[in-house]
């Protein structure tokens, strides 16, 4: 349990760090490519978690995960449509 607690934190800790340079890139050089690859690995990690809580039968968690998965989609819209 805490090799996996690891692993997930440290992909937290590699995608805020991508999308921290997303946003910079969209404000300077006005470069989205970044910011996607930033939302697509997150949108990932939130399938992973989901997954999790479902398989521990977590439901309002995997509720709660949901919501901020679907924000990461929207996320994606609208950086598409920059």
């Amino acid at each position: 349990m805490k090799l996996s607690l690891i692993i997930i934190l440290g992909l937290e800790i590699i995608v805020t760090s991508i999308l921290a340079l997303g946003i910079y890139d969209i404000i300077v050089d006005q470069d989205i490519s970044l910011s996607e690859i930033g939302l697509i690995i997150t949108g990932v990690l939130f399938l992973i978690l989901l997954i999790g809580l479902r398989i521990l039968q977590d439901y309002r968690g995997a509720g709660r995960t949901a919501i901020y998965f679907l924000l990461v989609v929207f996320g994606l819209f609208w950086i598409q449509s920059i």
